[in-house]
């Protein structure tokens, strides 16, 4: 009797693991990717470092103030505005649509930046 039960528990068990396992009608795992890692942005010395990111679609940028003077990374089309950074602060944005995004610094004009959102 014990033989059978453990026999059933064993197929039961190798049924689980591989139904999760399986893949779907178009070939993929069940399972979705996985999101793009992060990525940071340092505001220091009244400057966006690196002043220029390239990133995949989806992913976070965290903008963070090391200047003692508050700081914001305001797109020039308005598609995102982190308001105001404090020192030591930080902002985070997430990018999901592709396209090359500039912005600024509302409190001082001259810091820029570039943001490119890769499909």
């Amino acid at each position: 009797m014990y033989k059978r039960l453990y026999q059933a528990l064993t197929l039961f068990v190798f049924i689980v693991l591989f139904a999760a396992c399986k893949k779907d009608a178009t070939g993929n795992n069940n399972n979705p990717p996985p999101p793009p890692a992060g990525k940071a942005i340092t505001i220091e010395g009244f400057a966006f470092a690196p002043g220029s990111l390239t990133i995949p679609k989806g992913t976070v940028v965290t903008f963070t103030n090391k200047d003692a003077a508050p700081h914001t990374a305001t797109a020039n089309d308005g598609s995102f505005d982190t308001g105001s950074i404090a020192k030591d602060g930080t902002a985070k944005i997430t990018f999901n649509t592709a396209g090359t995004f500039t912005y600024f610094c509302t409190f001082h004009p001259g810091m820029t930046g570039t943001i490119i959102v890769s499909p």
